[in-house]
C-alpha cells in the first residue's frame, strides 16, 4: 500500500470518526451516570471534591476533577464540558492506528482504527463525561509509550516522563483502567533485557508513588463494595452478547468483522509460503491486555458480587482489535475491507441502531422541554411531576434557570405523595398533568394517575424513562390527538366475562341505586378472578399491566392478587395489595406490573391469574374490577440491547 493511499484512507477514517462523534454535539444528552458526575462539581474547592465527592461515587477522582475544572473555567456550558471527552475519543482512533501500524503494519492500524471509528460502543462512551472513553484514551497513550520504550528501545526522558504521566492518568480514571495499567507496566518485564529491569521497575515505582495520595480513597471505595444490588451476574452468553452489541446486533456487520480477521490470518499464511504462522509475543500480550480485566471481572462477578459490565471492558478493547487484525500484511485489497467496515458500520449505527434519533432523545431535559411546549400549546400551566433524584433537578436548573410548577419526587412515600397532592390542590384540581417516569418505577402511583387522568395526550419514550401528558378532558384532542396505548382491557363487566372471568356463585353482579353495575361479595374467600394464557395477556416484555379495583372496603384482610405461572404451574410472580394500601384516601386500589425480558421468556407457556382473596370472609361491594395492558417503552434498554420496536 502506497503512503499516499494509506494517508488518504486514514484521513477518511478520522473524518468519519470525527463526524460520528461530533454530530450535533451541542445536543448530546446527559444520561443518569453523567448527572452524578455533574452534580459533584457543586463544591467550592478542589479539596472538597477530593475529600467529599467519593462518598457518592465509587470511581477514582481523576475524571471528577477534570469535569470540576471545566465547570469552573467555562461554567455550565454543557457542550464545552463534553468536548474534551469527544476529542479524546477521536484521538483514541488515531492512536489505535499509530500503534497498529508501528507494531505490525499499516493495514493493521487502518483496519483497527476503522472499526473503532464506527461502533456505538466507543462513540457512546466518547460522548460521555464518564471515565470509560477518556480512560481508554489514557490506556492507549500508555501502550504507545510502553511500546516506544519496551519494544523499540527508545529510553528517552520524554518517553519515560510521558509513560509515568499517562499511567497515573489511567490509574486515576477508573479502577479497571487502574488494574489494566498496572498489568501493562508489569508485562514489560517479559520483553526488556535484564540490564534494563531496574530502570523499568523504578518507573513503575514512580507511577505508584504518584498514585499513593489517592490510596485512602481507593481503600474506602473498596469497602463500599460493588454495584451488585442492581447489576446481574454475567450469564453463559455474556461474551456473545458483548460482541453482538459491538457489531450493532447486525449479522452482516458481524460477518465483515469475522471475515476481516480470518482473511488476515489466511493471507499471512499464503505470504509465508504456507508455513505455520506463529503468534508473536506482541499479539499474545495485546489479547491478554483485553482478556485480563474481562476474566477478572467475570470471575469476581460469579464468585463474589456482580461487577462486570460492557463499559469496564472498553479500556482493553482497542488492544484486542490490534491483536486480531495484526495478521494483515501486504494484501492489496485491505483498503476495500476498511471501506466496507466504515460503510456498513456507519449505516447500522445510524439506521439499524438509530443512534442519533434514540440516544439524542434520551436526555433528562427532554421531558421538561416537552412539558413547556404542551403548556404553550394548551395555554395551561399544569403541574409537572418529575420522578427523579436531586441530580436531575440540579441539571435542569443549571440549563434552564428557575423551573416553574415542577415537583421532583425521589422516593414514593406518604410524604412525597402528599406533596404531589398539595401541588394539584394548589391549582384548583387541574385537568391536566405531566409525568416523567424512570424505567425502574413500576409504582402504583402512576396507575393511580391514569385513573384520575384517563386521556393520554402525549408520550415520549427515552432510554430508561418516558414522559406522559395526561388529561381529564377528552376535547383536548382538538390540540393533541389522544394517544391510544391500550393493548387489552378486561373487567368483570366486559364482554368476555363468561370465558375468562370466574365469579363465585355466592357473589352476584347487579346494578346499584344509580344503575351502575357492581359485584356484591357475600363472604366468599375467593369471590372472583381472571385466568388466561400468558401470551393472551402479554405479547411484549415491556408491556405494562395496570390492575384497578374500586371499592369502599378498607380491610387489610382483603387482597388484590396477581399471579403468573410457568408451563408447569410453578409461580414466577406473586404480588398482592391489601385494601388498606391505597395510594391515597380514595376508593381505588391499584397495582402496576411489567414482566420484563427474562420473565417474558419463562412464562410463554404459562398463565396469568388475577383474583380477590377475601381472607376474613367479609361482605362488601366492588364497583369496578379489571385491568388494562398498555404499550410500554420499547427502547427502555435500547442503549445496550437489541432494539425491536
Amino acid at each position: 500500500m502506497s503512503k499516499y493511499r494509506e494517508y488518504f484512507i486514514l484521513l477518511v477514517i478520522l473524518s468519519v470518526a470525527s463526524l460520528l462523534r461530533l454530530w450535533k454535539f451541542t445536543e448530546i444528552p446527559f444520561i443518569q451516570d453523567e448527572l452524578s458526575t455533574l452534580v459533584r462539581t457543586d463544591y467550592d474547592t478542589v479539596w472538597q471534591v477530593i475529600t467529599q465527592a467519593y462518598h457518592t461515587d465509587v470511581h477514582p477522582v481523576g475524571v471528577q476533577l477534570m469535569v470540576y475544572g471545566l465547570t469552573k473555567i467555562f461554567g455550565y456550558s454543557f457542550w464545552v464540558i463534553k468536548l474534551p471527552f469527544i476529542i479524546a475519543g477521536i484521538c483514541s482512533v488515531l492512536l489505535t492506528y499509530l500503534i497498529g501500524r508501528k507494531w505490525f503494519s499499516p493495514q493493521t492500524g487502518l483496519l483497527s482504527a476503522a472499526l473503532l471509528a464506527v461502533i456505538q460502543y466507543h462513540i457512546m462512551y466518547s460522548q460521555s463525561i464518564r471515565p470509560y472513553g477518556i480512560g481508554t484514551f489514557f490506556i492507549l497513550c500508555l501502550i504507545w509509550f510502553w511500546g516506544e520504550i519496551v519494544l523499540f528501545k527508545k529510553w528517552s526522558k520524554f518517553n519515560q516522563i510521558l509513560l509515568v504521566l499517562t499511567a497515573v492518568l489511567a490509574y486515576s480514571s477508573h479502577y479497571f483502567a487502574n488494574i489494566l495499567g498496572g498489568v501493562i507496566l508489569l508485562s514489560g518485564l517479559l520483553f526488556i533485557p535484564n540490564e534494563k529491569r531496574k530502570p523499568w521497575l523504578l518507573l513503575i515505582g514512580i507511577t505508584v508513588a504518584f498514585y499513593l495520595p489517592q490510596l485512602p480513597v481507593f481503600v474506602k471505595h473498596l469497602l463500599f463494595g460493588t454495584p451488585g444490588e442492581w447489576l446481574a451476574a454475567p450469564d453463559k452468553l455474556w461474551l456473545f452478547d458483548y460482541f453482538y452489541f459491538i457489531f450493532h446486533f447486525n449479522w452482516a456487520f458481524c460477518l465483515i468483522g469475522i471475515g476481516a480477521v480470518l482473511l488476515g490470518f489466511f493471507s499471512s499464511k499464503i505470504e509465508a509460503n504456507n508455513t505455520e504462522v506463529a503468534l508473536s509475543k506482541r499479539r499474545i500480550i495485546l489479547v491478554s491486555w483485553f482478556l485480563f480485566p474481562l476474566v477478572l471481572g467475570y470471575v469476581y462477578s460469579i464468585l463474589r458480587s456482580p461487577m462486570l459490565q460492557f463499559s469496564v471492558v472498553l479500556f482493553g478493547f482497542p488492544a484486542l482489535l490490534i491483536g486480531l487484525f495484526s495478521f494483515h500484511g501486504k494484501w492489496k485489497y485491505n483498503w476495500a475491507l476498511v471501506m466496507a467496515i466504515l460503510v456498513v458500520g456507519s449505516y447500522t449505527l445510524i439506521y439499524g441502531r438509530q443512534y442519533y434519533s434514540l440516544y439524542y432523545q434520551g436526555g433528562y431535559d427532554i421531558p421538561y422541554q416537552k412539558s413547556e411546549e404542551a403548556r404553550l400549546a394548551l395555554q395551561d400551566e399544569f403541574p409537572f411531576v418529575y420522578r427523579s433524584s436531586d441530580m436531575v433537578k440540579f441539571y435542569l436548573e443549571k440549563k434552564f434557570g428557575r423551573l416553574s410548577n415542577v415537583l421532583f419526587v425521589e422516593e414514593i412515600t406518604e410524604q412525597s405523595l402528599s406533596k404531589v397532592d398539595s401541588l394539584i390542590e394548589s391549582q384548583a384540581k387541574p385537568t391536566r398533568i405531566a409525568l416523567a417516569i424512570p424505567w425502574a418505577i413500576q409504582n402504583d402511583w402512576v396507575a393511580d394517575f391514569r385513573i384520575r387522568y384517563p386521556y393520554l395526550l402525549d408520550v415520549e419514550y427515552g432510554h430508561l424513562k418516558k414522559y406522559v401528558l395526561l388529561s381529564k378532558r377528552k376535547n383536548d384532542q382538538l390540540v393533541y390527538p389522544i394517544v391510544n396505548d391500550t393493548v387489552l382491557n378486561e373487567s368483570i363487566s366486559g364482554n368476555s366475562l363468561s370465558k375468562i372471568w370466574n365469579i363465585n356463585s355466592n357473589s352476584k353482579l347487579e346494578n346499584d341505586l344509580t344503575g351502575q353495575l357492581q359485584l356484591k361479595i357475600n363472604g366468599d374467600e375467593f369471590p372472583c378472578g381472571f385466568s388466561d394464557d400468558y401470551t393472551s395477556v402479554f405479547t411484549h416484555p415491556n408491556q405494562l399491566l395496570d390492575l384497578q379495583l374500586k371499592t369502599s372496603e378498607v380491610s387489610n384482610n382483603v387482597h388484590l392478587v396477581l399471579e403468573i405461572q410457568d408451563g408447569n404451574g410453578e409461580k414466577l410472580v406473586y404480588q398482592a395489595r391489601t385494601f388498606d394500601s391505597r395510594i391515597r384516601q380514595s376508593e381505588w386500589v391499584v397495582m402496576r406490573f411489567e414482566p420484563g425480558k427474562t420473565l417474558h421468556e419463562k412464562a410463554q407457556k404459562g398463565r396469568v391469574n388475577i383474583y380477590l382473596w377475601n381472607a376474613a370472609n367479609s361482605s362488601f361491594a366492588v364497583s369496578n374490577f379489571g385491568f388494562t395492558v398498555r404499550k410500554e417503552n420499547p427502547i427502555t434498554f435500547w442503549l445496550l440491547e437489541d432494539f425491536k420496536n
